[in-house]
């Protein structure tokens, strides 16, 4: 089976939201009777947050296209943009510091100049002072 867990719904093919729908379990003690918002258990390891709706006697279920797929044994997962996904894999994180504006204006011009990106230059700088190099 695909893994689905912290995608988001507009992700998947009409087919897989209609497979995963087909199967799916709303526990009717958890759904708030004002709005109809609940849990869709679309398998025993794959949730998603949903609405469910009458419509003709009908029970119908409404996925938002934003809502995330995740396992509930493990919790909500927040969704990632691809790149965030590679980032988060490779190690890398956002950081950020506060520096006077000519400082920062000159390094970008240095930067630029030089043909490298401020991130690779201070990756470079970080490095070299935890290894003893500069001071």
């Amino acid at each position: 089976m695909k893994n689905y867990i912290g995608m988001k719904w507009s992700e998947l093919t009409e087919e897989e939201k209609e497979e995963l729908l087909r199967r799916s379990n709303v526990d009717n003690d958890n759904v708030d009777k004002r709005t109809g918002e609940c849990i869709v258990d679309l398998t025993d390891t794959l949730s998603v947050e949903g609405r469910r709706i009458f419509e003709n006697d009908e029970k119908i279920i409404n996925v938002d296209d934003d809502a995330v797929i995740y396992n509930p044994c493990e919790g909500v997962v927040e969704w990632r943009t691809p790149q965030e996904k590679w980032q988060a894999k490779v190690g890398l994180i956002s950081k950020s510091y506060k520096l006077d504006r000519q400082i920062v204006s000159d390094f970008k011009a240095s930067c630029d100049k030089a043909g490298v990106t401020q991130a690779k230059q201070l990756e470079k700088m970080m490095k070299q002072f935890i290894e003893g190099e500069i001071k």
